[in-house]
């Protein structure tokens, strides 16, 4: 690391033992869930502020009141606080081993954040179903800003592939969507992987740009006078497609725009 990387470096960890402090300040100080989130936010804005990191967003008229999933692709480290930038409030799913670091796996469960266990499927998706329901009583009498959003990210995990090509999409999202009837909002995501590539740590200064995408809404899939399993698989899976097909247009569109 050269002296700026190593600025980077130790200043971010500040910024995190700074926040993962006032995050649980506040709950145990018994402050609400927006006044929790507020350090959640602070620390995604200081992160991107360090690494000297400009976030564009555009389509922010398609960002409908919560409750809602936001599916964006996967490119980057950089991909959760960036969407941490616009308006709501956002939770996300994380490995159970990341909640071991006693300051930071505290900080996340204070913050609301969706604890994964991979290797037990059915404790993933109660965790899942439990998180929808908490951003579903949130987002109640919420204004846009307070709104509360699930970030799931389709692809499972970040992509490699030229041309930000997605990798393929997982059903989880799609799932939780359908039975919950959450709204999906597809944000295509473009130049975070020129910034962080994967498996690295140092970040280059510049710009990632974000686009929120038009909502997918679950009641167009969903036909109450069909509860087969046919009918729900096949809706599932065009909700799938559907959401693919916006995000490959938004990656495309941002592509050919800012290349």
């Amino acid at each position: 690391m050269n002296i700026k990387e190593s600025y980077q470096f130790t200043t971010s960890i500040l910024s995190v033992l700074k926040n993962c402090t006032g995050i649980i300040r506040d709950y145990n100080k018994g402050k609400d869930s927006v006044e929790i989130y507020k350090n959640v936010r602070l620390f995604a804005d200081d992160l991107l502020r360090i690494l000297e990191i400009d976030i564009d967003v555009s389509g922010e008229e398609n960002l409908i009141q919560g409750p809602g999933i936001i599916c964006p692709n996967h490119n980057s480290l950089l991909d959760i606080p960036a969407i941490f930038s616009f308006p709501g409030r956002k939770y996300f799913g994380a490995k159970i081993e990341l909640y071991e670091y006693p300051l930071f796996g505290k900080a996340m469960e204070y913050a609301g954040m969706c604890k994964i266990d991979r290797s037990d499927r059915e404790q993933a998706i109660r965790s899942l179903d439990e998180a929808a329901v908490r951003v579903i009583v949130e987002s109640k009498d919420k204004s846009l800003n307070d709104s509360a959003y699930l970030i799931m990210f389709p692809e499972g995990t970040r992509s490699t592939l030229p041309d930000y090509e997605m990798l393929p999409f997982k059903k989880g999202a799609f799932v939780l969507s359908y039975n919950k009837q959450l709204p999906i909002i597809p944000v295509a995501g473009f130049g975070a992987k020129e910034l962080v590539p994967k498996k690295s740590v140092v970040a280059k200064p510049g710009t990632m740009y974000l686009q929120i995408m038009d909502p997918l809404m679950p009641e167009d899939y969903y036909n109450p006078e069909d509860d087969s399993r046919v009918h729900r698989k096949e809706s599932i899976n065009d909700l799938l497609n559907d959401t693919r097909t916006r995000l490959e247009t938004g990656i495309a569109e941002l592509m050919q725009k800012h290349s």
